[in-house]
């Protein structure tokens, strides 16, 4: 899947987890509009089923997921 469709796929995932419907930017601060630490484990969830991956232990910290950019590396690298 490229980043474009990646980045999709997360952004629509994130509208639903954060109830807007606003567009995020690939680099804005996913706390700053409402990903606190029990959406953050939605969120993971989530980006596991639909991109069939899973993360390690060691993965798994908030800067992670703090941005849609930096949720993407976690994804590329995951997959690899």
């Amino acid at each position: 899947m490229d980043q474009h469709a990646m980045r999709l796929k997360i952004l629509s995932n994130l509208q639903e987890i954060l109830e807007i419907s606003d567009d995020i930017m690939p680099d804005e601060n996913l706390e700053a509009i409402g990903l606190n630490s029990l959406k953050s484990i939605i969120l993971i969830v989530k980006l596991e089923e639909g991109f069939e991956v899973t993360f390690n232990d060691e993965e798994l910290l908030f800067e992670n997921f703090s941005t849609i950019n930096r949720i993407i590396q976690s994804l590329q690298s995951t997959s690899i």
